[in-house]
C-alpha cells in the first residue's frame, strides 16, 4: 500500500459526479492521500491509497473476497466508521470502498466528515490550555464514542491525543481512525502476540491478554491516560521510564502519581474518575460507560456546587 500523489484535475476526474467547486492541498494521512474537497453544499475529505496490480480486490456480490490485508483493515474501518453513526466518531458516506484505475494506478477510495478543527496533541504541542468544561466535554464526548463503538463489539485499541479532533465551532470532540480497531465478530489481521496500537498509549490487557478478551475498559483506560495528559501535561506511566519497554512494565506494574498530586487545586471529583480509569485491573474501572457518564454528572455538580459556595 503507499500513498499516491494527485493533482486537482485528477481529483476532479475521479469524482466527476460529485459537483465539485474546488479541491484544496492534498494532507499527509500517514498510509493515505487525504484531499479536502468542497463542493456547493458540503466539505469534506477523499482518502486515497494505491495497491500494485497483483492484488485482488473484488466487490459487489463477492465483496468479501480481499487478499490484501491492508485492503481488509482499510474496508473493516470504513464499515466500522459507517455503523457507528455517533457524532463524536468521524462518519463516512458509505460503508463502501470505491476502486478505480487511473492512468495505470490502482486507486481504492471513500469519502468521509470534515470535521472543523485541530486534533489535541497539536494543541497540546502549542501549549493550549484545557479548561475544566473542555476536559470534563473530552470526558463526555470520547465516552460517548467508546460507547457507540462497543455497541457494535468494537474496540478502538488506538485512543490517543493525534486521534481525537477539537471542534471548537460545534463544541464538541470527535475520535477518529479506527484503523486498528478490533471488531470482536469479525475476522483478525493480526499475528498472534502483535501488539497493536500506539506504544505509550495501551491498556494493561492490551500487552498480556488476548485480544478477545479485550473490551470497552480497555479503551477507557486509553482515555485516562488521554485525560491524565491534558490535566498534568505529563503521561501518567513515564516514571523514570527510558525506553517503550519500560513505560509499558510501569503500564503493568506502577502505578501513577495521583492526579491530585500533581495538581491540588483540580476538581477531586474528576480526579477520582482519572484514578479509576487508570486502574490497572479492568474490574475495578467502569462496568458500563453509563456508569462513567454518572459519575462524571456527579463529579460536575460537586465543582459547580463548591465554585457556587466560595
Amino acid at each position: 500500500m503507499s500513498v499516491p500523489y494527485l493533482t486537482k484535475d485528477d481529483v476532479i476526474a475521479i469524482l466527476r459526479d460529485e459537483n465539485i467547486i474546488d479541491v484544496e492541498p492534498q494532507i499527509n494521512g500517514g498510509q493515505k492521500a487525504v484531499i479536502p474537497i468542497i463542493t456547493e453544499n458540503n466539505k469534506y475529505l477523499a482518502k486515497f491509497i494505491e495497491l500494485p496490480s497483483t492484488t485482488f480486490c473484488t466487490f459487489g456480490d463477492d465483496s468479501e473476497n480481499i487478499e490484501d490485508v491492508s485492503l481488509g483493515r482499510l474496508k473493516r474501518e470504513i464499515e466500522i466508521l459507517y455503523k457507528s453513526n455517533c457524532e463524536n466518531v468521524v462518519k463516512v458516506f458509505s460503508n463502501k470502498l470505491n476502486y478505480i484505475k487511473y492512468n495505470n494506478h490502482n486507486l481504492y477510495y471513500y469519502t468521509e466528515e470534515y470535521v472543523d478543527g485541530t486534533d489535541v496533541n497539536k494543541l497540546l504541542e502549542d501549549k493550549y490550555s484545557f479548561s475544566i468544561d473542555e476536559i470534563f466535554n473530552f470526558a463526555y464526548c470520547i465516552n460517548n464514542a467508546i460507547s457507540c463503538l462497543w455497541a457494535n463489539k468494537i474496540i478502538h485499541r488506538d485512543i490517543k491525543p493525534q486521534n481525537v479532533i477539537y471542534d471548537k465551532n460545534h463544541n464538541r470532540f470527535v475520535l477518529i481512525d479506527p484503523g486498528v480497531a478490533f471488531d470482536l465478530e469479525d475476522i483478525s489481521y493480526t499475528q498472534t502476540g502483535q501488539l497493536v496500537g500506539t506504544p505509550i498509549y495501551m491498556s494493561p490487557e492490551q500487552l498480556h491478554s488476548k485480544k478477545r478478551e479485550l473490551d470497552f475498559r480497555s479503551d477507557h483506560f486509553l482515555l485516562g491516560i488521554c485525560l491524565y495528559f491534558m490535566v498534568t501535561r505529563t503521561h501518567p506511566f513515564f516514571i523514570n521510564a527510558k525506553s517503550i519497554p519500560e513505560v509499558h512494565y510501569n503500564i503493568i506494574n506502577t502505578k501513577h502519581r495521583p492526579v491530585l498530586d500533581c495538581n491540588p487545586d483540580f476538581p477531586s471529583g474528576l480526579s477520582r474518575i482519572i484514578d479509576r480509569l487508570l486502574s490497572k485491573e479492568p474490574f475495578k474501572r467502569y462496568r458500563t460507560p453509563d456508569l462513567l457518564n454518572e459519575d462524571l454528572k456527579k463529579a460536575q455538580g460537586e465543582y459547580y456546587g463548591s465554585i457556587h459556595t466560595t
